[in-house]
């Protein structure tokens, strides 16, 4: 980076774009996650794993934080490294992988991965499973992508710019929202339920002020690989009200007309 940034002011073009990563997580619970298994443990960790990419509290359990004994917080360690060396330059991600393709869980990892790449501003995000052109995307992945890009089957997408939006225990929930430039008065809310056995009375704050006159919701469970309709949630005085069943990502669209 230090030296791309020397060569533009030599040459007065830059030469570097993108500062570009993959990342395979080493995070473990009875195996390493990237794997198919789908042991508790492995769940779980998986499931916590996507922190490591953001949360400066969360440590998981690998050789990496074995190894510098804290925390990874991947994305802003190398934004730390960007603004140092080279300000301006993007951040890219072109290979990266949370397992577990058959399962619910390598599903709402996906979700997760997703929200925070949006959220946190990465440039390039590019999911790779077993390699180019060997298979098609995995029934489960597939579905956390058009959970963002396509919900209801006709090209309906997550906002285009991330609101501020916190849950209030990482460990059972993640949480990310989103407006839309193109659609004004539509807020997109997706929530994440990691826990593998309890159902949530979920509680939103979206706020007094906050109108919403047609409340859509849609979700993936581990029932099927797949974002269907559902139905049950609510809107009054502020309040986004829904159950959130175990193991599910659960999409909330809000249109203020």
């Amino acid at each position: 980076l230090a030296s791309m940034a020397a060569l533009e002011r030599k040459h007065r073009k830059r030469l570097v774009h993108a500062l570009d990563v993959h990342w395979y997580p080493e995070a473990r619970g009875t195996k390493r996650i990237t794997l198919e298994d789908a042991s508790r443990k492995t769940v779980d960790a998986r499931l916590q794993a996507p922190r490591s990419l953001w949360d400066p509290d969360y440590k998981e359990r690998s050789f990496i934080t074995e190894q510098t004994g804290k925390p990874i917080a991947l994305i802003g360690w190398l934004r730390s490294k960007i603004d140092k060396r080279y300000p301006g330059t993007k951040l890219a991600m072109t290979e990266y992988n949370y397992g577990a393709t058959t399962h619910i869980s390598g599903c709402l990892a996906q979700v997760d991965a997703l929200g925070v790449f949006g959220r946190e501003g990465v440039y390039l995000a590019t999911y790779w499973g077993k390699g180019a052109g060997v298979d098609a995307l995995p029934s489960y992945v597939s579905a956390a992508f058009k959970l963002y890009r396509n919900y209801d089957g006709k090209g309906a997408a997550f906002g285009d710019t991330a609101v501020t939006a916190t849950s209030s225990d990482d460990d059972a929930a993640s949480i990310f929202a989103a407006t839309d430039s193109k659609q004004p008065g539509r807020l997109t809310i997706i929530v994440v339920n990691k826990d593998q056995q309890k159902k949530f009375d979920g509680r939103i704050q979206v706020g007094a002020r906050a109108r919403c006159n047609e409340l859509r919701t849609f979700g993936i469970d581990r029932e099927a690989p797949a974002v269907r309709a559902l139905s049950g949630a609510s809107f009054e005085g502020g309040e986004l009200h829904a159950e959130l069943p175990p193991l599910t990502a659960t999409l909330f669209v809000c249109e203020k007309r």
